[in-house]
């Protein structure tokens, strides 16, 4: 492998904190339960809830009580690693080359990018285990369908209050604390534009508080890029040269996979978009459901935290920033791209980050390798409690 420099120039002349890059605030530990108790597995026992007897003649019934038991066995693993040349800690290092701490800096980073694969796992346990959903028909009154609701200018309002009345009618009390809602920069934007428009005083304080979206409609507000997307594919007869594009990265349905990129035809369309799946998140069957895409494309889908999964007639695509999914085929029809919001109170999200779970390695002895070896990693997983699920709405906005 090789470490890659823009230039000598860069060994030579290093002014610290020129080339540094924008970092949002990584947000799920500012809105979760966090839990340092360097334990593996936690347990949650909970009861059903039950009403009591009403009597005028002092008779009751006795009942048996039962406990339920959830779980959360802390096994997850973000980790990343990476080798630096001796010759690279010499040009980078402090001294008369007016160089930099090379170590420091790329722990700094490791430090970043452990930090978003928590936030995402987190975000998406979330998503999943929120027990209230919002999308356009439950808006409308009716029964939730999936569709996505059109997010504008005129209609924060009523997302963000029905959102509220959601969580009240499944028992969650205005004492329980002040919820918060978690949205990407376009539907900020579409709250900011509500909020200068809805009257001297709440525009005056929305235009003081800039990038901020004020607390309004009893939320409080959490900006971030690092919204789960999702989009949905329905397959039907699929044959060989149907392609399948995601961010960007082309994948072809082929009989005889046999270049990068390339997915295998399976019997039926079910196989098909099994292969397909396995594709994407680069999993089992390479070199026979398909041919690995370049490591340059694999960055391009790990980076953006992709990831497929397939049922007999579908193939689900999550991640985080636009999916970008598209086929010209009539047998693979796309379906609209949606965003998950999430609106709920603090603390219902459990994240266990044990205090003895995070670590960094610095090997500078490796064999077959003049360098360092620099190896960061943080244990970590997330839960809903059954109890805490209805103190969370997942919003389908587009």
């Amino acid at each position: 492998m090789a470490n890659v420099f823009a230039s000598d120039v860069q060994k030579q002349a290093f002014m610290q904190g020129v080339q540094d890059e924008l970092r949002s605030a990584i947000p799920f530990a500012q809105v979760a339960h966090v839990d340092t108790e360097n334990l593996e597995t936690m347990n949650n026992r909970y009861g059903a809830d039950f009403s009591a007897d009403s009597t005028t003649d002092g008779t009751y019934s006795v009942n048996d009580f039962t406990y339920s038991n959830d779980a959360l066995t802390i096994a997850e693993q973000a980790v990343y690693g990476e080798r630096i040349q001796l010759k690279d800690l010499v040009h980078a290092g402090a001294g008369s080359r007016g160089g930099w701490d090379i170590v420091a800096d790329r722990k700094q980073r490791h430090v970043r990018a452990l930090g978003v694969a928590v936030h995402r796992d987190t975000y998406s346990n979330t998503v999943n285990g929120a027990g209230l959903v919002l999308d356009n028909e439950v808006l409308g009154g009716s029964a939730s369908a999936g569709t996505p609701i059109t997010m504008s200018a005129t209609n924060p309002d009523e997302v963000a209050t029905k959102a509220y009345e959601l969580m009240q009618n499944a028992g969650v009390s205005q004492s329980d604390g002040r919820p918060y809602i978690m949205i990407d920069p376009t539907t900020a934007r579409f709250f900011k534009l509500f909020n200068q428009n809805a009257g001297f005083n709440t525009a005056d304080r929305q235009l003081m508080t800039g990038f901020q979206v004020i607390p309004s409609f009893d939320f409080d507000y959490f900006v971030t890029p690092e919204i789960e997307h999702e989009q949905v594919t329905t397959g039907a007869s699929i044959i060989a040269t149907d392609t399948f594009t995601v961010k960007g990265v082309t994948f072809t349905v082929i009989a005889a996979p046999t270049t990068a990129g390339h997915v295998d035809l399976g019997a039926n369309d079910t196989e098909t978009l099994a292969n397909l799946a396995a594709a994407v998140n680069g999993g089992a069957g390479a070199g026979t459901a398909y041919v690995e895409i370049s490591a340059a494309n694999r960055a391009i889908l790990k980076n953006a935290g992709v990831k497929a999964v397939s049922t007999a007639t579908t193939i689900t695509i999550t991640g985080y920033g636009s999916l970008a999914v598209v086929s010209p085929d009539s047998t693979l029809t796309v379906g609209t791209e949606r965003k998950h919001l999430l609106a709920g109170l603090r603390g219902s999200t459990h994240l266990a980050l044990p205090s003895l779970g995070y670590g960094v390695q610095e090997l500078d002895k490796v064999p077959g390798f003049t360098g360092s070896e620099l190896r960061s990693t943080q244990i970590f997983d997330s839960t809903v409690w059954t109890k805490d699920a209805n103190k969370i709405a997942k919003i389908l906005v587009v």
